[in-house]
């Protein structure tokens, strides 16, 4: 899985990180039992506090699990 320092654990087993920019995020392979989502976004979706640019995050979430 990515560098553990890197991930915010969001509870439930899902997890997200920033985007470092390196390659296209449709290129994202997670870790076997995971599912990807990657989000543009304004806000920090840990903290919810306005960022100064739009940054990609990458999503994950146990297989099979809620939407």
């Amino acid at each position: 899985m990515q560098d553990m320092e890197k991930l915010h654990h969001l509870g439930g087993g899902e997890f997200c990180f920033k985007w470092d920019g390196k390659g296209d995020v449709r290129g994202y392979r997670p870790p076997a039992g995971f599912e990807a989502m990657a989000d543009l976004t304004d806000r920090h979706p840990v903290t919810g506090e306005q960022l100064a640019v739009s940054e990609w995050w990458m999503f994950l979430k146990p297989e099979g699990g809620e939407q």
